[in-house]
């Protein structure tokens, strides 16, 4: 009797694909049985989606910025800090900031309770080889970090980029860059938020402006659209309280021990007075 692995290469990942725009979950799990299926999934699906997976997405995907659906409801507090918090929480509170716990999106994750944190936290599991825009849009390949620091004598802001692998930035990486000192602002993080589709603009343009917008007029001078970029826009500020965790809290943490995400200062396009372009770094 034939085997489902026996088929060619070609009719394989037509089959998960089809799979894939009808049952995402179940399209996920399927890396498990075997390295072959892994590779197609996490390849084959998320760059050339099929017809009916991006008709399927469509709606859901641009509301949330194109991060795949399922991924969002899944990993809700990654893309956006604000996602962490209960619905009671949201009606208590005019501004959803962590306030003094960076940690307070990880340990809200629904898979962290128990021995599930365990099953994927493991560095092989196969989250983690996944895009946040798996079968909806290109694999992100350039990240930005906005970082806003705002207290009472000034508002300074920081750009830097991360060095993304020619598959692109992955949900592990995203997790490990999430959990590197370098990104938050430790106990004065007050919010993340992951823009897919967006890349900065020029060096003279940012310098100018002295601050980052986002979803305000003015935007377009700050930000392009790019299908295959990302902006992770970070905000701190001097918190009310300390955190103050518990003696079991889980507190997260890198799991590529020897593969830390580098970080360096943003390279852009600036152009001076006879519009000549140079590359400067910030």
């Amino acid at each position: 009797m034939a085997d489902l692995q026996d088929l060619p290469a070609e009719t394989l990942i037509l089959i998960l694909r089809l799979l894939g725009a009808m049952d995402l979950q179940t399209t996920i799990l399927a890396q498990r049985v075997s390295r072959r299926f892994r590779d197609v999934i996490q390849d084959a699906v998320p760059r050339s989606p099929s017809p009916g997976a991006t008709q399927y997405y469509s709606e859901n995907a641009r509301s949330k910025g194109e991060i795949n659906p399922f991924l969002q409801d899944k990993f809700n507090g990654l893309f956006n800090s604000a996602d962490c918090f209960t619905e009671a929480e949201c009606r208590r509170y005019r501004v959803l900031t962590l306030d003094g716990d960076a940690t307070l999106p990880f340990p809200r994750l629904p898979w962290v309770v128990g021995a599930s944190r365990d099953v994927f936290l493991r560095p092989e599991a196969s989250w983690r080889g996944l895009s946040p825009t798996f079968g909806v849009a290109p694999h992100t390949r350039y990240l930005d970090i906005v970082k806003n620091c705002e207290n009472e004598f000034d508002s300074p802001v920081f750009y830097f980029q991360v060095e993304l692998p020619e598959s692109g930035l992955s949900m592990g990486l995203l997790y490990d860059i999430l959990v590197c000192e370098e990104t938050l602002y430790a106990h004065w993080t007050g919010s993340w938020q992951l823009l897919v589709g967006k890349s900065l603009k020029r060096f003279d343009v940012l310098y100018r402006w002295g601050c980052f917008i986002i979803n305000e007029p003015g935007e377009s001078q700050l930000v392009s659209e790019t299908a295959d970029g990302a902006i992770l826009l970070v905000r701190g500020g001097p918190p009310s309280r300390l955190p103050q965790l518990g003696r079991d809290a889980w507190v997260p943490e890198r799991l590529m021990k020897n593969a830390k995400p580098k970080f360096f200062p943003w390279r852009g396009p600036c152009v001076d007075e006879e519009e000549t372009v140079w590359y400067l770094d910030l």
